[in-house]
């Protein structure tokens, strides 16, 4: 499974394995990372996905990680918010996984 390629985790899962000189061959192409982790859960298959989904995720044993080499393994991320205007719990649980201290 992989996202599709309008997806930036597609678009990078792609280039991955370009870097890595291999063709990845799907039958699915998913819109979100959320549904691939969770079909890959289930045994049906595997894909790529991010280690913000991962720190989120319920832990399983049916699953084994693999990280590959190469620059678009990573990324910056960058938040913004307005000075001063409030943050929402939900902003507030997503930066303490994006930003832990």
């Amino acid at each position: 499974m992989i996202l599709r390629s309008d997806n930036d985790t597609g678009k990078r899962a792609l280039t991955i394995c370009q870097e890595n000189n291999f063709t990845p061959h799907t039958i699915f192409r998913l819109d979100q990372q959320m549904t691939a982790y969770n079909i890959a859960c289930s045994g049906m298959g595997i894909t790529f996905i991010g280690d913000l989904l991962l720190a989120s995720a319920p832990a399983t044993s049916e699953l084994i990680f693999y990280k590959l080499p190469g620059k678009n393994c990573n990324r910056n991320v960058s938040f913004y918010w307005k000075k001063g205007r409030y943050i929402s719990r939900a902003m507030e649980e997503f930066l303490k996984i994006a930003l832990p201290r």
